[in-house]
């Protein structure tokens, strides 16, 4: 049996390569499947072994004379060698590996336990993967564990001791009261992080360690998911998002099981396809940007426990599901979600029904412990905040915006607070131009390569192409100041109505707005971001020189 357990493990754990997780992974899924072969083939041997007793059986009824010989047979001197020798020692084999059959479960956990043991004590197996080890043990006693996927490709795994260092980085500390009867949302405490970072041996890499200097800055108007990506091999969208659901505390005010919340968070990411701009990194970039505006513009003093955790989950999943041609592209093609959604916001109802899809699975269901009330609630909110992103109703949601602003409401209803919840992560999504120039480029590059890739499909398809996509007639300049004018600065601008905190976002815009003025193209700065307070050059009053309407209807 070590043969067939033991010793591939040693192989693995006591080489202690340098692989990838992933390369780790697909490793193991090649040994879990030859042991699967295996334990198929003996289970075959067995049953042919039993098809022999049963015939064997029969033929004694029939036969008494052979019942005779195996009896005088038994009578011979030990030292005298029969023929049923052989096939004694052959059955003491089956039963041996009809017992590895039999309780493969606790074999394999023994050697696991004994295994791990041994390499504990010759300090061969770190922190990680000891913890490893405890989570193969734990997915032994579940009953599906003779379910397995080969074909499924292996997911990638975050660094254990980042994901518990930011869990307790940000956890919000229990033992911090208030005389206050609500705190604001925004009010988070921090404890012990630098405990924990000095006590564990995290500052051995230094992969590790650009990872938590990001994380520092999480509240960053100008955070850099792309340099994140790189450190992450493209796991923004799953670390930040856990980051922040432990920032916020939903965990325990919402007593979410912490495996379901990593299950839905990992499957939602590898939801997202692999366009160049609307794909998981660019749903974690829309996350901490709303998380800024919650949090630094200071949206959070108006918002419930409820309000926030539907605001973050709308940034998760607004695009999850996004086949990189848009909205047009569905209606125009007839394509079956354009039949399913009747034409009308396709995408954004088909991202909601993904996800509130999933979330029908137990193992995915991050509300499951809520009531009634708070489930109805949370569910309303992140559908209006994801709907809200078809930006061919924009001009209606900032109407209705700026007519409420004029107004001077203050946002205390629960209509109110919906509205100024579905302009927040409307900034978000389009927030690329408030950002630092060297951010902003790189989206706007990103943006470009996709809408390009649509207008060949569309050529392909012989389709009228939409504007924008054609790259024959590249107009990126003219495009971007008329999205700015006409879309992006008059709705933050309107948005710091309410929060004058925002205003900042606006020197960003008006940055990025001259530099089209002096650029036909995209010139990329290899310097790093600015810090969000570095002063930009003011230039309202540009003339746009694009129709509206193109640059709207292209996302």
């Amino acid at each position: 049996m070590s043969d067939i357990f033991l010793t591939p493990l040693l192989e693995f754990y006591g080489e202690k390569r340098d692989n990838s997780s992933a390369e780790k992974i697909e490793t193991l899924e090649r040994q879990v499947k030859m042991l699967n072969e295996k334990i198929h083939l003996l289970k075959d041997m067995h049953n042919e072994e039993e098809r022999n007793k049963s015939s064997q059986k029969r033929n004694d009824r029939s036969n008494p004379t052979v019942k005779t010989d195996q009896q005088n047979n038994s009578l011979k001197p030990a030292n005298v060698t029969s023929p049923g020798t052989s096939s004694n020692k052959k059955d003491e084999t089956l039963e041996q590996e009809n017992l590895l059959i039999d309780m493969p479960k606790n074999n394999i956990l023994k050697f696991l336990q004994d295994l791990q043991g041994q390499l504990t004590s010759r300090g061969a197996l770190s922190k990680t993967e000891q913890i490893s080890f405890q989570s193969v043990m734990e997915l032994l006693t579940q009953d599906n564990v003779y379910s397995f996927d080969f074909k499924k490709k292996a997911q990638k795994e975050v660094d254990l001791e980042v994901l518990t260092w930011l869990k307790v980085r940000f956890g919000v500390n229990k033992d911090i009261t208030t005389t206050e009867a609500s705190t604001p949302t925004h009010q988070l405490n921090l404890r012990g992080g630098d405990d924990f970072l000095s006590s564990s041996n995290i500052g051995a890499s230094s992969t590790r360690n650009a990872i938590l200097t990001m994380f520092n800055k999480v509240d960053d108007w100008n955070f850099d998911v792309f340099t994140l990506s790189e450190l992450t091999e493209g796991q923004t969208l799953y670390i930040t998002s856990y980051t922040l659901f432990h920032k916020y505390d939903l965990l325990n005010k919402f007593r979410i099981n912490e495996k379901i919340l990593i299950n839905f968070l990992r499957e939602i990411e590898a939801g997202y396809h692999p366009n160049p701009y609307h794909n998981a990194m660019h749903a974690a970039d829309v996350l901490q940007v709303l998380h800024c505006i919650i949090y630094r513009g200071q949206l959070g003093h108006y918002m419930s426990d409820e309000n926030i955790i539907a605001a973050l989950c709308s940034a998760i999943i607004h695009d999850y599901d996004h086949p990189g041609l848009n909205n047009a592209f569905q209606t125009h093609a007839g394509t079956y979600l354009a039949l399913l959604y009747n034409d009308r916001s396709v995408l954004e109802n088909h991202h909601c029904a993904q996800a509130f899809e999933l979330m029908r699975s137990p193992q995915y269901n991050i509300l499951t412990k809520t009531d009634n009330q708070q489930r109805k609630e949370i569910r309303e909110n992140i559908i209006s905040m994801v709907l809200s992103t078809d930006m061919s109703l924009h001009s209606l949601y900032i109407a209705k915006f700026k007519s409420r602003i004029e107004q001077q409401a203050d946002f205390s209803t629960t209509e109110d607070l919906r509205l100024s919840l579905q302009i927040a992560v409307k900034m978000a999504d389009v927030s690329n131009p408030s950002r630092t120039t060297y951010l902003y480029l790189k989206w706007a590059e990103r943006l470009c390569d996709e809408f390009y890739r649509q207008g060949d499909k569309e050529r392909e398809l012989h389709l009228p192409i939409s504007p924008l996509m054609d790259r024959n007639k590249p107009a990126l300049a003219k495009s971007q100041i008329a999205f700015m004018n006409y879309i992006i600065y008059p709705m933050f601008e309107s948005f710091c109505h309410l929060l004058p905190e925002m205003k900042f976002a606006l020197k960003y815009i008006n940055d990025n707005r001259a530099y089209w003025n002096t650029h036909d193209e995209i010139v990329h700065r290899d310097a790093a971001p600015p810090n969000d307070e570095s002063p930009a050059p003011s230039n309202d009053n540009d003339a746009p020189n694009f129709a509206p309407e193109d640059t709207k209807n292209a996302l």
